[in-house]
C-alpha cells in the first residue's frame, strides 16, 4: 500500500499523462449489475466488486457466525436454507488473531459444513507484521484470485499499524475495493465494535462503514447461553431480518429456527 507524500510538481504537471476516459460512465453504456455471490433469505447480500463488513465487540460469537454464513461458498450449495451461494469460486480466508491449533478448528468446522476443503483457501496470519501480511495476501491473491469469489478477513485491524490513522484507514479500504475489482471477487472484513457504542473501531470502522455494501452486526444474547443474533446494521436494497445463532454442545453453529446442520459427527 503506497504512503501519500506532499506534492512537489504543479497539479498540472501531475494529471498530465493520467488516463481517466476508462472511468467515465455514459447513459448509452451496457453495464450489468454486479453478479451475486450470496443470497441470504432470497435477498443478494454479497456481491462481487464490493465490501463488505461484519461488526461485534469481543466474544460475540462473530467467526462462528461467519462460518455459518459463508460456509456454503466453499461447498457450492446450501448447507442450510438461509444462504444459498450463486457463483462456483472457492472461499478463501485469512485468520490474523487465533493461533494455529484454534484456526484449525475452523478449518474443520467449515469443512464438515462444507462436506470438504476442496472449495477452501484458509490462512492462518496472526504471527506477521502488517506489511507483511499485505504483501502475503497481495502474492495469495496473484496465485488463486481467479479462483475466489469470497475472501474473508477476519482481524482486517491486524493490516494497518494505525487504525486510528485517516489515511492509512482510507488506503486500506481503498486497497480492498480494488482488489474486488481486479480479482472479481467480494471481501468480507471483521473489526471489533467499541463495547461504549457498539460502532467500529476507529477512522478504520468509519471508513467501511461508509464504503461497505452491507455492515453485520453480530452481539451476544444476554439471556441465552452460546446464543448471538446477527442484524444487517446498514445494506444497500432490502435488508434481511435479524436471525439468530447458537453454539451446540459438539461446538457447531447452528441456526435457532431449526434450519441446524447434523451434528452428530462434527469434530469440533
Amino acid at each position: 500500500m503506497e504512503e501519500l507524500v506532499a506534492l512537489d510538481k504543479p497539479i498540472e504537471a501531475i494529471v498530465e499523462g493520467v488516463a481517466f476516459e476508462c472511468d467515465r460512465i455514459r447513459a448509452s453504456d451496457k453495464i450489468e449489475k454486479e453478479p451475486a455471490v450470496l443470497l441470504i433469505d432470497g435477498i443478494a447480500k454479497l456481491t462481487k466488486g464490493n465490501i463488505s463488513a461484519v461488526e461485534g465487540i469481543a466474544k460475540s460469537k462473530k467467526t462462528f457466525g461467519l462460518t455459518l454464513m459463508m460456509s456454503c461458498i466453499a461447498r457450492g450449495e446450501s448447507v442450510v436454507p438461509k444462504f444459498l451461494p450463486v457463483g462456483s469460486g472457492k472461499l478463501a480466508w485469512i485468520d490474523t488473531e487465533q493461533s494455529k491449533s484454534d484456526a484449525h478448528k475452523v478449518v474443520k468446522r467449515i469443512e464438515y459444513m462444507a462436506g470438504g476443503d476442496e472449495g477452501l483457501l484458509f490462512f492462518g496470519m496472526k504471527q506477521y507484521a502488517a506489511k507483511e501480511r499485505l504483501s502475503k495476501t497481495e502474492a495469495m491473491l496473484e496465485k488463486y484470485g481467479s479462483e475466489i469469489d469470497v475472501l474473508v478477513i477476519d482481524g482486517i485491524r491486524d493490516f494497518v499499524r494505525d487504525f486510528n490513522n485517516p489515511i492509512e484507514s482510507s488506503d486500506m479500504v481503498a486497497l480492498l475495493m480494488k482488489w474486488t475489482v481486479d480479482y472479481d471477487m467480494h471481501i468480507c472484513v471483521v473489526l471489533h465494535a467499541n463495547k461504549s457504542d457498539g460502532n467500529m473501531r476507529g477512522h478504520l470502522g468509519t471508513e467501511l462503514e461508509n464504503k461497505s455494501e452491507t455492515v453485520f452486526k453480530i452481539a451476544k444474547c444476554e439471556n441465552m447461553k452460546d446464543t448471538s443474533e446477527v442484524s444487517e446494521k446498514f445494506g444497500r436494497g432490502k435488508n434481511i431480518e435479524p436471525f439468530m445463532f447458537t453454539i451446540n454442545d459438539r461446538g457447531m453453529p447452528e441456526l435457532i429456527e431449526g434450519d441446524g446442520i447434523d451434528t452428530d459427527d462434527a469434530p469440533y
